[in-house]
């Protein structure tokens, strides 16, 4: 099944020599702390509109295989 509101992927930190060290404007830093920003507010966003489930997965099959052996 297909997700209509999937979790955001964080951004990839760059290696240490992923800098070219001329000062560039933006540095692959900047870049990627921007990024990183957008992502944790995306993903805050992302829980907000996700809450927990309260009744979890496991719970629901644990009774169906109850339901089952009482049968």
């Amino acid at each position: 099944m297909a997700t209509l509101n999937p979790k955001p992927r964080a951004p990839i930190k760059p290696a240490p020599e992923d800098c070219c060290q001329s000062d560039c404007c933006p540095c692959v830093f900047e870049l990627y702390e921007d990024e990183l920003a957008d992502y944790l507010n995306a993903l805050e966003l992302w829980h907000k509109l996700n809450p927990p489930s309260r009744n979890p997965q496991p719970e629901v099959e644990s009774k169906s295989t109850s339901d089952k052996s009482n049968s």
